[in-house]
């Protein structure tokens, strides 16, 4: 879905929200049976939103406010522009496991039952300054006894797979702005010389990286399990950048 403006009263934006659904597989186990190594792609969000906009302020010469202004009060008001772009998307799929899944099968599929539909939560928590990390969920005792239940969770018997799907949970959202503030200066008829400043994830927002390739996605394992331990490989805190440009 795409909503467009095209450049009006200084005014720009185009905002597009996308569903999509990506599957892929795991190879280790596909070939024995697709059903148990087969669902959402880990590299896929299945909801993004972008907002990109333009705005030339209405200051200065020829504009809303101050069209009258002179030379010296248009080199201060006028010619100023921003623009901004903002990212909000779902979280990345991975698959749970659990600590001894080899006293159930020796083939590698080390999933665990859907319990008895008791609570399980999972959401970004409160920062930890002395573990430096975030609970992203918080692990059940560790699971022993095949066949039995517990709470949200049971181990599968002997000889079976759990029935958790593949890929089937999700990590974190992420949310970024990056904007760019810019003034133009007017040298000559030929010459124009803008000064900018580009914002890169503006509201220094963390983007937590828990997903199938980040994070210990094992459900009973205590420790570092359910924690997130690093930010998303692929998302950086705030970072301000300067550039003057001679366009001629």
């Amino acid at each position: 879905v795409k909503l467009q403006q095209n450049m009006a009263h200084g005014l720009q934006f185009i905002a597009h929200y996308t569903w999509s659904r990506s599957l892929h597989y795991d190879s280790n186990y596909y070939a024995a049976n697709p059903a148990v190594a087969y669902g959402p792609d880990d590299q896929n969000r299945n909801q993004v939103f972008v907002l990109n906009l333009v705005y030339q302020l209405p200051f200065g010469k020829g504009k809303a406010f101050g069209g009258n202004s002179g030379k010296a009060e248009n080199l201060i008001i006028g010619g100023w522009q921003i623009s901004a772009t903002t990212n909000w998307s779902s979280g990345l799929p991975f698959t749970p496991s659990f600590a001894n899944c080899g006293v159930t099968q020796d083939v590698g599929v080390c999933r665990p039952n859907v319990g008895n539909g008791a609570a399980w939560s999972m959401g970004g928590g409160s920062f930890n300054p002395i573990t430096h990390s975030v609970q992203f969920f918080t692990p059940i005792p560790t699971m022993t006894t095949p066949g039995a239940s517990y709470g949200a969770w049971a181990m599968p018997q002997v000889g079976t797979l759990g029935n958790s799907g593949f890929d089937y949970l999700y990590g974190t959202r992420s949310f970024t702005t990056d904007a760019t503030i810019m003034k133009n200066f007017g040298l000559t008829e030929r010459f124009n010389l803008q000064f900018r400043m580009d914002a890169f994830n503006l509201f220094n927002h963390p983007v937590y990286g828990f997903s199938a390739n980040q994070g210990n996605t094992c459900i009973d394992c205590g420790g570092t399990a359910g924690q997130v331990t690093s930010l998303d490989a692929n998302v950086a805190m705030r970072a301000l950048q300067f550039a003057l440009r001679l366009s001629f």
